[in-house]
């Protein structure tokens, strides 16, 4: 956990990850309402790491349907612990995210 936090934070600025993990913890709250800090905790972490993923498999242009694939998000219930009920709806929430870190990754 602490890797991809630390790398987050390397590619977007500290005040820019700042930024994403309020912002998530905003998603969360919209999507599974008034839940335990922990629990709110643990489901940030499992969206920043697929963010990290997401934003890696595209900047190695990987297509979306084999993004999905590889996240096993394809299957019954693997929506439970993402902000977004899809991928579309998930890239879309994390635009912004998902191009700075594809920018930093593909910088010369």
């Amino acid at each position: 956990m602490k890797d991809y936090t630390l790398t987050l934070t390397k590619i977007l600025g500290k005040d820019k990850y700042q930024g994403l993990v309020d912002y998530s913890f905003e998603k969360v709250q919209e999507k599974f309402g008034n839940i335990k800090t922990n629990k709110a905790v643990q489901i940030v972490k499992i969206n920043h790491q697929n963010l990290m993923i997401i934003s890696m498999l595209k900047a190695k242009n990987y297509k979306k349907q084999e993004i999905i694939k590889l996240l096993h998000w394809d299957k019954k219930n693997s929506y439970r612990f993402i902000i977004a009920n899809s991928f579309d709806e998930f890239v879309s929430i994390y635009e912004e995210y998902i191009s700075l870190i594809i920018k930093f990754v593909k910088w010369p």
